[in-house]
């Protein structure tokens, strides 16, 4: 079932940030190792990546494989947890065993789940999750062993409560987590408290309505967006601010209120705030909704929903087959979030029906019609995105714009643009493309000027050197250009345009 229900994904291609990830942007990480894969804030990851980067030459296939492996383990983790839980709580066993895999399905086969299984750069989602499954398994299944060996012979409150030597130890890890976690926002550009265009405040108003979203998703999973850009509330009353988190504070309340009843619902709405919190409280983060933070907090949704059942009471043949019914659902659901995540063409396309003001659809759909030469179209997707566009975005914004003018030869235009983004950063790749941008006007002086700055500041991009190469091929300078192709061979064997220009030079060598 789950390979049916992920079947278009698992086939599908690398699209919106997995291009920024080190498989993709380091030229030559095909000869890394994986200890230098491992360097960074997320080594596991890092490995993860590296190992699924030979299993299949770099091809997206082993990548969706690993975090659909992951997934199908978490789901079985999950549906052990609830039955753990549901032991603790004194249920008889066949219909615990009912509901476990019912929570087990929920959370392998829910489409909000979709983003986190198959969007490559989402990969440390799974990961992470089926590790915290795994934690929280044997915590319970110790906690279960020495009641049923009556170790101590105390309530299971007091039981717990002697365990303050593991919750030590717990905390110890959690506070090296905090020191790692505020050392990598320390220089985040995208996340923290150093962002100059959302406060803390502003964000902790917002997600509110962000919380909300998650919980209506998991319930009602429709109109479900890869890019939501949700608007931020810089005010208690914008966009039912104060409203959205009074609702949050009384469904919270109501679940307190009847614990003794309904334990579940408490125990899922208390896990599913508590696991939300380190992004949906106080900490600013760029993109303020996203749907792959639902699954980590499935751990808490996936109790409320079977707590919720119970609550109604349905006679447990029924829930059996309501059960079944809702996964059917479900699958036919997730199989269509699926098929969306396959490609680029098509992600794009229903971010953009769903919110046609979305800056990075717009971005990204203009950059393949510039990638198949529909000038005048891709330059009219890029000018509808700009007013949008986040400021860390805004030099990557002014290259890519540049090159629409470049395509349609509005050339002064197309520099100033160019110059514009280097404003903004100083780039490698925006000093090449400027170089080539120079070559096509004969101003061959100019272009070996910023190529020469583009391989000072960035020794190791391919592009430069054979751009650069090219150059010196035009100028009749066939000597430099045959060193700079074969230094831009070296970092990257596969540079068509450094094998073109060689094979061009030891021609006009014959």
């Amino acid at each position: 079932m789950l390979l049916v229900v992920y079947g278009p994904s698992l086939r599908g291609e690398f699209l919106f940030d997995d291009i920024a990830l080190k498989f993709r942007a380091e030229p030559e990480y095909f000869r890394w190792t994986a200890w230098q894969a491992m360097q960074g804030d997320r080594p596991l990851t890092g490995l993860s990546y590296w190992l699924s980067f030979h299993a299949g030459g770099g091809k997206p296939l082993p990548f969706h494989s690993a975090s659909l492996l992951l997934h199908a383990a978490s789901a079985s983790l999950m549906g052990y947890i609830v039955f753990r839980l549901l032991t603790l709580l004194g249920m008889a066993v066949g219909y615990r065993a009912s509901l476990a895999l019912l929570g087990a399905g929920l959370f392998l086969l829910h489409p909000a789940q979709s983003e986190a299984v198959v969007y490559v750069a989402a990969h440390p989602e799974p990961l992470t999750v089926c590790f915290y499954f795994a934690a929280i398994a044997l915590f319970l299944s110790a906690v279960l062993l020495a009641l049923d060996l009556w170790v101590y012979r105390k309530p299971l409150p007091a039981l717990l409560r002697e365990g303050w030597r593991l919750y030590t130890l717990l905390a110890a890890g959690v506070a090296l987590g905090v020191a790692v976690v505020l050392r990598t926002l320390s220089t985040a550009t995208t996340a923290g408290f150093a962002m100059q265009d959302l406060q803390w405040w502003e964000y902790l108003l917002t997600q509110g309505r962000a919380i909300l979203l998650y919980l209506r998703l998991w319930l009602l999973p429709v109109g479900q967006n890869g890019d939501y850009l949700f608007p931020i509330s810089r005010g208690l009353f914008e966009h039912w601010a104060i409203l959205c988190w009074a609702l949050i504070a009384a469904g919270l309340a109501a679940a307190f209120r009847y614990r003794q009843q309904t334990p579940l619902v408490w125990l899922g709405a208390l896990l599913f705030l508590l696991v939300l919190a380190p992004t949906s409280s106080v900490l600013p983060i760029q993109d303020a909704a996203v749907e792959r933070r639902i699954y980590l907090a499935a751990l808490g949704l996936v109790p409320l929903t079977l707590g919720l059942l119970l609550a109604l009471r349905i006679p447990p043949a029924w829930m059996r087959a309501g059960g079944v019914a809702v996964l059917l659902v479900l699958s036919v659901a997730t199989y269509q979030r699926s098929q969306v995540w396959a490609s680029g063409n098509a992600f794009w396309a229903d971010v953009l029906a769903k919110n046609p003001e979305s800056w990075r659809a717009n971005v990204a759909i203009g950059l393949q019609a510039l990638e198949a030469n529909r000038c005048q179209e891709a330059l009219t997707l890029l000018e509808k995105a700009q007013p949008g566009v986040a400021a860390n975005f805004q030099a990557s914004w002014h290259a890519n714009h540049a090159r629409a003018l470049d395509c349609l030869g509005r050339m002064e235009e197309a520099e100033a643009a160019y110059l514009r983004s280097l404003q903004g950063e100083r780039s490698a790749a925006v000093l090449s493309q400027l170089g080539v941008h120079y070559g096509k006007r004969e101003r061959y002086g100019d272009a070996l000027r910023v190529l020469d700055e583009a391989i000072a500041l960035d020794p190791g991009f391919p592009p430069a050197y054979s751009n650069r190469g090219n150059i010196h091929a035009r100028q009749g300078d066939c000597s430099s250009a045959v060193t700079d192709f074969q230094q831009a061979l070296r970092l990257m064997p596969g540079n068509a345009a450094a094998r073109r220009g060689l094979a061009y030079c030891q021609q006009q060598a014959q």
